[in-house]
């Protein structure tokens, strides 16, 4: 653990009110301020986790391209303002303005919401896909290329 004044590390860190700020700091710092408590270093726990392997074939589901149309379309066919889908489905109204104009994604919560309330799909399921060019077809006119860009073809 790191001495939030010093930067020592150590063992033992104290909770200690310097100067205002509620701060992590070795026993040499704690002198400064007030110790409010003693902090202990997390024990080491071992535990095994199971995780599912994602291969490159599994489908993902991703939010459908022309999700703007298809909420706006569907809130107009209910006759319902923004104000109100948002307020029966547990949103903020800018949030669901934001999100027909396009200038907000939804994420997969609000896609459900939406799902189930306007009964539409947002959500559908993609493959995945692997694009790898060669060395030889690094795009140099590209102005979003980077220097880890040129790193990551270089370890191919």
């Amino acid at each position: 653990m790191i001495c939030d004044m010093c930067g020592k590390k150590t063992e033992d860190l104290f909770e200690a009110i310097v100067e205002g700020s509620m701060l992590s700091v070795c026993k040499n710092c704690s002198k400064h301020g007030n110790v409010i408590r003693v902090l202990q270093a997390p024990k080491e726990i071992s535990a095994e986790f199971k995780r599912e392997r994602v291969s490159s074939e599994d489908p993902v589901e991703v939010i459908v391209e022309d999700y703007t149309g298809v909420i706006k379309k569907a809130r107009e066919k209910m006759k319902l303002t923004q104000e109100q889908l948002a307020k029966d489905v547990g949103e903020r109204e800018s949030v669901i303005h934001q999100t027909e104009s396009g200038k907000m994604k939804p994420n997969f919560s609000l896609a459900k919401k939406l799902n189930v309330y306007l009964k539409i799909n947002l959500i559908e399921k993609a493959e995945k896909i692997d694009v790898k060019k060669d060395k030889k077809d690094i795009d140099f006119e590209d102005k979003t290329l980077t220097i880890g860009d040129l790193l990551k073809k270089n370890n191919e």
